[in-house]
């Protein structure tokens, strides 16, 4: 806390009065009227003869004069003005010596008042002396040390202090303006400029004084450490939420990641075993196909040497009976009957003979010879199921076989009219679609196949195919084609 100031300032010089003498107007027209300009901050107080005196504010008047003589005016300064007060030496109420210097705000409330007071300023510090000397002896000590203490505190550290010091200076001022309202005097305001005390006031106002900075900076660091503490506490909770967050993120991602791992292993093992599936189908087929060739190429090839055999024998046949023919002829007369029942005579002629036993000979074998269909082997398609309910049955069994595709039936008639696969797209994405449009004679006929994928559509028939398999399986086919297309194996051209 600053040392109080131990000598008062100065006495400032004295302000111009608050009224002045009396001063004549000057005449016109033989003292019959009178000019009065009153400036501003002023008013003027005019005597004219046998009458009250009168007050006029700035401005300028033409007054009645006096005849043969001129009136008298007096000045009074209305602007506002400090009036500081000597120093008072006061006791308190339990004996404590200050020393204290006070100043004033002064108006002028009625000129007429003031113009009647000989000295109204010297009047108004008697007064005003008289009011601050009552009111600090009035006051006990803690009084005293709450308001000049808080007046020597830096402004905003004892605002309680403060509020004590200006009581004081409105009950002075209040005071004071009740009194000086008979000298026609207004007070504005009323301050405490300097105090002095003894020591024992002086070391009791440091001592609270620092004992109250002490306890205030005590104040100020606890709550700043209180503050620290919390933020500290709402940092680690903050911390410790986002650590939570980060594993649990963490955690999330890892048993998507997971499950992401095991669906595309459970995907890529469902896409081998079908591949697996198609080739084994394919191999099948194949094996089906050249076992089935073979039987036909064995049946030919039985024929043809069965054929061949019985074509030898004929002719050795035809020889011997020539040759026996031959020596009958030369023996004697040969008479035999002919396919059609007429005589042959070997007068006619040998080589006619000859060519009707070779006729007669190849019509025996004709009859006698069975027929080559008999080692072929009997169609497949002959022991499949029609197109009607039980075609239907096992079409629907295989279709739903298929995973991860949908499908539709169409019937007409009772019997399979088209058929509809499609897969569900996750990634909004437009999936390919098979349609297979059946022929009254299916499946001894094959089914038109239709593909729409990415906007585009192809359609065809299958050339190789065989009574033997159903729907599910060309399905598989297509599938597997549409797999090595996107792997890069085929054409997107090839069916």
């Amino acid at each position: 806390m600053d040392t109080p100031i131990t000598q008062p300032r100065e006495t400032p010089p004295p302000a111009a009065p608050l009224v002045s003498p009396p001063e004549p107007l000057p005449p016109f027209l033989w003292g019959l009227l009178a000019l009065l300009e009153v400036p501003p901050g002023k008013h003027a107080i005019c005597y004219p003869p046998e009458e009250t005196p009168q007050a006029y504010p700035p401005g300028t008047y033409w007054l009645k004069g006096v005849p043969g003589g001129s009136l008298q005016v007096r000045w009074v300064h209305t602007d506002r003005r400090k009036v500081p007060l000597p120093l008072l030496q006061a006791v308190s109420a339990d004996g404590w010596e200050l020393s204290l210097q006070v100043a004033l705000i002064v108006e002028v409330a009625d000129p007429l008042r003031v113009a009647a007071c000989e000295s109204p300023l010297e009047a108004l510090r008697d007064m005003a002396r008289s009011v601050v000397l009552a009111q600090i002896a009035a006051m006990d000590q803690q009084g005293l040390v709450r308001a000049l203490g808080g007046a020597e505190s830096a402004a905003g550290e004892s605002a309680p202090a403060a509020v004590a010091l200006r009581t004081i200076e409105e009950q002075i001022c209040r005071q004071v303006d009740e009194r000086a309202a008979a000298l026609g005097l207004h007070i504005v305001d009323a301050a405490i400029l300097h105090f002095q005390g003894d020591e024992r006031l002086l070391s009791t106002l440091q001592g609270q004084a620092l004992e109250r900075l002490q306890a205030i900076q005590a104040h100020r660091t606890a709550l700043l450490e209180r503050r620290l503490h919390e933020r500290e506490i709402a940092l680690e909770a903050r911390l410790a939420e986002a650590e939570r967050l980060v594993a649990l993120a963490q955690a999330q991602t890892a048993l998507q990641i997971a499950q992401l791992e095991g669906e595309g292993q459970v995907q890529a093992a469902h896409t081998e075993a079908e591949v697996q599936e198609i080739r084994q189908m394919q191999e099948a087929r194949e094996a089906e196909r050249k076992r089935i060739a073979e039987e036909w190429r064995t049946a030919k090839e039985l024929e043809l040497r069965s054929m061949e055999y019985q074509h030898a024998e004929t002719l050795s046949i035809i020889e011997g009976t020539a040759r026996i023919a031959g020596e009958a002829a030369k023996r004697g007369a040969i008479t035999t009957l002919t396919p059609s029942g007429r005589p042959l005579h070997v007068d006619e002629g040998l080589p006619d003979a000859v060519a009707t036993g070779l006729h007669v000979l190849r019509g025996f074998r004709e009859k006698l010879t069975p027929p080559a269909a008999h080692f072929l082997p009997m169609p497949m398609a002959a022991r499949l199921p029609q197109n009607g309910e039980n075609r239907l049955e096992a079409e629907a069994l295989r279709l739903e076989r298929l995973r991860g595709l949908e499908h539709e039936i169409i019937l007409r008639n009772g019997m399979l009219h088209e058929a509809r696969l499609w897969r569900v797209s996750e990634d909004g994405a437009e999936p390919p679609e098979l349609t297979f449009t059946c022929p009254p004679e299916y499946p001894r006929q094959p089914p038109a196949v239709r593909l729409t994928r990415q906007g585009e559509t192809r359609e065809w028939t299958p050339q190789d195919w065989d009574p033997r398999l159903y729907l599910a399986d060309l399905a598989r086919e297509v599938l597997f084609d549409i797999l090595r297309e996107e792997e890069g194996e085929v054409s997107p051209d090839a069916p």
